[in-house]
């Protein structure tokens, strides 16, 4: 392997973006941190994340090609396919940045929270498994490039039914860890997690009590940081928050931001109760409660999509001119009954065509330009055309259209109308 940088530091270990010289392809490369590569307990956890990472074949969870020694030293490493990605906590954090700039919109929520529920099922695969995380954050959640939804960092996690197999899990807190501020770090000992996260029962290090439902608050935790742009609990340092995470309630995320949805407030706080047996009792209940609200809320939607559909329909049969909308393939998806009329055809006969299905092939052409540049500059189209009827009199009329745009803002069609304004520009020339 030839390493190329330093791509992560954690709590125990390194990743490194690497090349495989054998394979040809970048990879990341993971090892322990050269000041701890001599402590026993923390190399056994390393190498047990390797494993259980290893033993966890699901699209959520990225695959392991090798677990090996360095030649010499006889550190372990491991590799793994190198995704390349933000965090969800920085999605999250981006979200509501562009929220309060009022540059959002609920399309990106959605996306956000499919990605949640992609990492409820993840972790719903691995407890199916008999294997809970111990540390969910944001941070451990990687939304990649190309629509990857991926889970990191399983060195704490743990064998359900191996209740003796934890490596060092009585070791007392690092205090001068444990005075650091950043509560967003891994603390390997006693109390396993990541502070700002970590269930009740993690914090106060009851660990015969760790069981999926601790796995179900940390997803809860996530949740709360998507829908309010922070983790639960903050403090100034880790000893004050994981109190707080004991004996302090949760502020409920619709009071941080009013617009929170109901539903994903009540479910998000249902996740977070301090006793484990009031929260979902699986991974997949918690996403099928958020799945539920999406399916109301997509009905809701299409309903009324609907309803404007409608409205927009019934006032184009009022007007006198002539409607009609293509898509991005320049194919006629509607057209008002003015429409149908000066081109002889009925809407059904319309829908699907295009241009050159319905004119001489020069004036579709033409139309076909007029089209591709409305999509191509986003503008209006504007401008008054001459034709010649069957009797030989002219024809003017003038011709509009603007591009359509989706959630995205991006272009998917375009939209005109046309009228005859003969009278008109006859008299102005005349």
């Amino acid at each position: 392997y030839e390493f190329i940088r330093l791509h992560a530091m954690g709590g125990i270990g390194r990743i490194w973006l690497a090349h495989d010289k054998m394979l040809d392809r970048n990879v990341a490369l993971k090892d322990l941190r050269p000041e701890l590569g001599k402590d026993r307990g923390l190399s056994a956890r390393f190498l047990q994340e390797a494993r259980i990472t290893g033993q966890l074949d699901h699209p959520g969870i990225i695959p392991v090609y090798e677990l090996a020694r360095r030649p010499g030293c006889g550190e372990p490493f491991y590799t793994m396919r190198f995704v390349s990605g933000r965090t969800l906590s920085k999605a999250a954090r981006d979200y509501h940045d562009s929220r309060i700039s009022a540059r959002t919109t609920n399309f990106d929520l959605l996306e956000l929270l499919n990605a949640f529920v992609t990492v409820c099922k993840t972790i719903a695969f691995a407890h199916s498994r008999g294997i809970v995380h111990r540390d969910l954050k944001g941070h451990n959640v990687v939304l990649g490039d190309f629509g990857e939804v991926v889970v990191l960092d399983w060195g704490l996690a743990k064998q359900i039914s191996e209740h003796d197999s934890d490596v060092q899990e009585s070791v007392d807190l690092d205090q001068d860890f444990m005075r650091s501020s950043n509560s967003n770090f891994t603390i390997p000992g006693q109390a396993l997690g990541t502070p700002a996260y970590m269930a009740p029962e993690q914090a106060a290090g009851h660990l015969k009590r760790i069981n999926h439902l601790t796995d179900v608050y940390g997803l809860g935790a996530i949740l709360y940081e998507i829908l309010t742009g922070r983790p639960p609990f903050s403090g100034s340092d880790s000893n004050e928050v994981l109190h707080k995470i004991q004996h302090e309630d949760i502020t409920p995320p619709s009071h941080i931001w009013s617009e929170v949805p109901m539903p994903l407030d009540v479910a998000c706080m249902r996740a977070l109760a301090k006793d484990p047996e009031n929260r979902f009792a699986s991974a997949n209940e918690f996403a099928k409660a958020v799945e539920q609200w999406q399916e109301i809320e997509r009905e809701r939607a299409q309903l009324a999509l609907e309803a404007s559909e409608s409205l927009y329909h019934s006032l184009v049969e009022t007007i006198p001119m002539n409607v009609w909308r293509k898509d991005e393939e320049h194919r006629f998806t509607f057209a008002n009954s003015g429409f149908c009329q000066a081109t002889h055809r009925t809407l059904d006969q319309l829908l699907g065509r295009t241009d050159f299905d319905l004119f001489p092939r020069a004036l579709a052409e033409k139309y076909r330009r007029d089209d591709e540049q409305v999509v191509a500059t986003g503008q209006t189209f504007d401008a008054i055309e001459q034709h010649q009827t069957a009797d030989g009199n002219k024809l003017y009329v003038r011709v509009i259209k603007v591009p359509i745009r989706n959630a995205d803002n991006t272009i998917v069609g375009t939209q005109g109308i046309f009228w005859d304004v003969s009278a008109r520009q006859c008299l102005e020339e005349a």
